[in-house]
C-alpha cells in the first residue's frame, strides 16, 4: 500500500496528502529521535517506503515542505543515514512539481 501511495501520492488532492503527512510523518520524526518511543505506525511498511511517500507529497504547503527539509537535514547529519534521504529532500524541495502546479513549488530563497 505504502508502494502504491509513493508512486501516486503527487496526483492526490492537497487535504489527503496533508492527512497522509499527519499519518506517517510522526513515527519518521520519532525514528529519527530515536530517545522516545516510536508512535505506532500509521501504515505497514518500511523506513524506505514511507520515506518515499513523505517525498511525493507535492501539493503541501511549503510550510510543512521546509519542516519536512528541516527534519531530513537533521536526520541526513549522521553517516548511518541512507542516501535515499537526500533524494527525499531534493524531490521535497523540488521547484518542478511532477503533478501538481508550480503554485507550492519552493522558491529559490526559501531553500
Amino acid at each position: 500500500m505504502v508502494d502504491l501511495l509513493a508512486a501516486r501520492g503527487g496526483g492526490l488532492p492537497a487535504p489527503i496528502q496533508e492527512q497522509i503527512l499527519n499519518d506517517v510523518g510522526p513515527w519518521l520524526r520519532a525514528e529519527a529521535a530515536r530517545n522516545r518511543s516510536r508512535p505506532a505506525a500509521a501504515v505497514a511498511g518500511s523506513h524506505d517506503d514511507m520515506l518515499r511517500l513523505i517525498a511525493s507529497l507535492e501539493r503541501l504547503p511549503i510550510e510543512r515542505k521546509r519542516e519536512i527539509g528541516d527534519w531530513l537535514l537533521e536526520r541526513l547529519r549522521k553517516a548511518s543515514e541512507k542516501a535515499l534521504g537526500w533524494w527525499a529532500l531534493g524531490r521535497i524541495g523540488a521547484r518542478q512539481s511532477l503533478y501538481g502546479s508550480a503554485h507550492p513549488s519552493a522558491a529559490a530563497r526559501a531553500c
